[in-house]
């Protein structure tokens, strides 16, 4: 295990610990295509492997929407160009979510952190703000690095935000004010994504980082 990753693991550990203390305490609501955030525990389908209650992956990668993310850092996220040799997990999410968005970037960067570096070297992590008003570059840049340094992180119109995910099979909904609380609505699914953008499959809400753990090294052993 790289330090980075090490460090990046005791952070994550942190932020899940702090989590269970704060639980659901903002007014902000968030939903996923198949109910609403809630604890964080793992989510499956009943029976099967940790893999297979986790991750449910496509028989052919669906196709790359087109659309750009412009990142924190200045770079630019293509899905088409989703690099050869990656693994590119996509999540949707927001800085300011109180409970699922945080879990799940802890959740990944402790998988990351424990699995040999040849296959956590070889995976992406890309946020795709679901609340590009309030997000702004420095938020970005310091909240993901709250998880792991190598996370990137950008902004797009909303409308296009929801048109990308959408492509993909992920329910979002411009962020909207209900008597007086600020409601961002977004799926908490993980999208994993080959070189060029086509979706293999994607990690159900809260799969859990043994479930990443399970999962990542055989995706990136047919797709990177």
């Amino acid at each position: 295990m790289s330090p980075a990753r090490r460090t990046s693991l005791a952070l994550a550990a942190a932020v899940v610990a702090a989590l269970a203390l704060v639980g659901c305490g903002s007014t902000t609501q968030e939903s996923g295509s198949g109910g609403s955030g809630g604890a964080a525990t793992v989510e499956g389908t009943g029976g099967g492997s940790v893999a297979d209650r986790a991750f449910s992956s496509e028989p052919t990668p669906k196709p790359a929407p087109a659309g750009t993310v412009t990142n924190a850092d200045g770079s630019t996220f293509s899905y088409r160009s989703a690099p050869k040799g990656k693994l590119t997990l996509v999540y949707f999410g927001y800085t300011n979510c109180p409970d699922v968005c945080p879990t799940t970037m802890a959740d990944i960067a402790s998988a990351l952190a424990k699995l040999p570096d040849d296959v956590a070297d070889k995976v992406d992590v890309q946020l795709v703000s679901t609340d590009p008003r309030r997000d702004t570059d420095p938020q970005i840049t310091q909240w993901l690095a709250g998880f792991d340094p190598s996370f990137k992180g950008g902004r797009a119109p909303i409308d296009q935000v929801v048109t990308q995910a959408r492509a993909y099979g992920i329910g979002i909904s411009p962020p909207t004010t209900v008597k007086g609380d600020y409601e961002v609505t977004h799926g908490a699914q993980v999208l994993a994504l080959a070189p060029g953008g086509g979706e293999v499959g994607y990690f159900r809400e809260l799969a859990g980082p043994e479930g990443y753990a399970a999962v990542l090294p055989g995706l990136v052993k047919k797709w990177a």
